[in-house]
């Protein structure tokens, strides 16, 4: 008997909502002063949780061939990515490189599996999940081996960051962002970002930390090209002529949020690169700026359309400018007030779960809604 898309959609959608607690634990963590905890829970617990949660979902719908094979292995490896947070938190950090980084490996097969058969953008985007997950289980293991676990938690963490989050985030966009529009990915940008991506990933291996981070940072630049974002105006003014839209609020609200995906596209690397020169001194800004920024951002724009259909519950679909600007400036604020930045991360939060709920009341709604 096959396993049911559905059903795996129901496994997801108790991913996202472990990802929401942890996210709400690490944020209270954070204000009683424990920030290595905080960092922690978010790096290696909240994110692969949410990530893989979506991943897993992303590939079912895909209706990939070999279902009986596919479906009950990333099901299976599912309970053990949702225990990433108890480890991050109770377990070594020796325990956790080497728990996470065979998970990954692990549960990279299906996705390379599920790539079989299709074509196109879809083909790319699924193996590239897969080859996030590959890229994550590598280095992780290399912190052990190749580099005796000294890196600093934050200095393994900026490089796990860009390698499962971030180039998930490319995987997914290399397919949604163009076909929304009907169009294909830039291919020589495409070539470009997963070349450097994989130059990271053994320069890495070889025990060259900083020249992988800056291989890994021309990902960053690529990647706007690739899907194509720089037809974002033209996308905008296409939707504005489109009168009594249903869809147009959330259409506007994609691009819109695109904008700042380009923003942090070119900020993301400039930090990465004033951080290796030692103009940035601490890790924890250009962390904050990947995971707030970049990371962050992208998970607004999906959030409102993907966790309901995840979760298995209605939108309101109250679109608003606010959820993606004030994730922005929490991001860019980070530097020079932390306390601030997580106020600004807490609103930016009420506002996107007003997008699903519908809860903030019509007079602080309609001055900010998207038409």
């Amino acid at each position: 008997m096959i396993m049911k898309p559905s059903t795996i959609r129901k496994l997801g959608g108790l991913g996202v909502i472990e990802t929401v607690a942890v996210l709400l634990v690490s944020l209270g963590i954070i204000l009683a002063e424990y920030p290595k905890i905080h960092a922690k829970l978010i790096v290696y617990g909240m994110l692969p949780v949410f990530v893989y949660s979506i991943a897993m979902v992303y590939l079912a719908s895909a209706r990939p061939r070999l279902e009986r094979v596919i479906y009950p292995w990333i099901t299976a490896g599912f309970p053990f990515v949702l225990a990433l947070p108890f480890i991050a938190l109770l377990g070594s950090f020796k325990f956790l490189m080497y728990y996470y980084g065979v998970l990954m490996i692990v549960v990279s097969i299906p996705f390379f599996l599920g790539a079989v058969g299709k074509k196109g953008s879809l083909k790319l985007s699924i193996a590239l999940l897969g080859y996030s997950m590959l890229q994550t289980g590598i280095l992780l293991i290399a912190n052990v081996t190749v580099y005796g676990l000294k890196l600093t938690p934050p200095q393994m963490g900026i490089a796990e960051l860009i390698a499962f989050p971030v180039t998930a985030i490319y995987a997914v966009s290399l397919h949604a962002v163009p076909k929304t529009y009907r169009l294909e990915p830039e291919k020589a940008s495409t070539v470009i970002l997963a070349l450097s991506l994989v130059l990271g990933t053994i320069l890495y291996a070889w025990g060259m930390y900083r020249y992988s981070l800056l291989a890994f940072s021309i990902s960053f630049l690529a990647y706007p090209v690739a899907v194509r974002l720089y037809k974002l105006r033209e996308w905008e003014r296409s939707i504005k002529a489109k009168k009594d839209s249903p869809g147009k609020p959330g259409n506007l609200f994609f691009i819109y949020s695109h904008y700042y995906v380009v923003l942090f596209s070119i900020i993301s690397p400039i930090t990465l690169w004033l951080f290796l020169q030692g103009a940035v001194k601490d890790i924890f800004t250009l962390i904050h700026i990947v995971t707030i920024g970049f990371i962050g951002v992208h998970i607004y724009i999906h959030a409102p359309m993907m966790v309901p259909v995840v979760v298995g519950m209605k939108t309101k679909r109250r679109y608003t400018y606010l959820p993606p600007l004030l994730l922005a400036l929490a991001a860019l604020v980070w530097p020079f007030s932390g306390p601030f930045s997580y106020l600004l991360v807490a609103a930016s939060l009420c506002r996107l779960f007003d997008i699903i709920l519908g809860y903030v009341p019509n007079a602080m709604y309609e001055p900010f809604r998207i038409k």
